[in-house]
C-alpha cells in the first residue's frame, strides 16, 4: 500500500509541477501578448491609401520647386539677355566698372605716395642718427 500511496503523491506533485509551469508559460505568453498590443497602439500604421495621398503630395511638392527653380532661372536668364543687348543698360554698366577700376587705381597711387613719404622721412634720421654716430666716433678716436 506504501508503494502505491507514494506513486499517487509522487504523480500528484508531478501534475501540480506541470500544472505549476503551464500557468507560468501562460502567464508569459499574456504578458508578452499586452506588450505586442501596447506597442502596436502606440505606432501609427500607414494604410495603403494614406501612403498613396502621401506620396502624393510629396510629388506636388517636388513639382511646384522644381517649376520655382525654372522660372527664376529663366527670370535670370531673360535680364541677362536683356543687359547685353541693351545698349543704355551696358554703357551705364560699363561706366561704373570704369570708375570703380579708377577709384582703386587712385587708391593704389595715394597709398605708395603715403609710403615713399615715410620712407623720405625716416631716411634723415637714420642718416642723421649715422651721421651723429660716426662724429662721435672719430671724436672719441681723436682724443686717443
Amino acid at each position: 500500500m506504501l508503494p502505491l500511496l507514494l506513486h499517487s503523491h509522487t504523480h500528484t506533485l508531478s501534475r501540480l509541477h506541470a500544472h505549476a509551469q503551464t500557468h507560468a508559460h501562460t502567464r508569459a505568453r499574456t504578458h508578452a501578448y499586452k506588450q505586442r498590443a501596447h506597442t502596436c497602439a502606440r505606432v501609427q500604421v500607414e494604410t495603403p491609401l494614406e501612403r498613396k495621398a502621401k506620396m502624393r503630395a510629396r510629388v506636388e511638392q517636388l513639382r511646384h520647386d522644381r517649376e520655382t527653380a525654372r522660372k527664376a532661372e529663366a527670370d535670370r536668364l531673360r535680364e541677362e539677355h536683356f543687359i547685353q543687348n541693351c545698349e543704355p543698360v551696358r554703357t551705364l554698366q560699363s561706366k561704373k566698372h570704369s570708375q570703380a577700376a579708377a577709384a582703386n587705381n587712385q587708391l593704389l597711387v595715394e597709398h605708395k605716395q603715403v609710403q615713399k613719404q615715410h620712407e623720405r622721412q625716416s631716411e634723415p634720421h637714420t642718416c642723421h642718427n649715422l651721421t651723429q654716430y660716426l662724429r662721435h666716433t672719430v671724436a672719441c678716436a681723436g682724443a686717443l
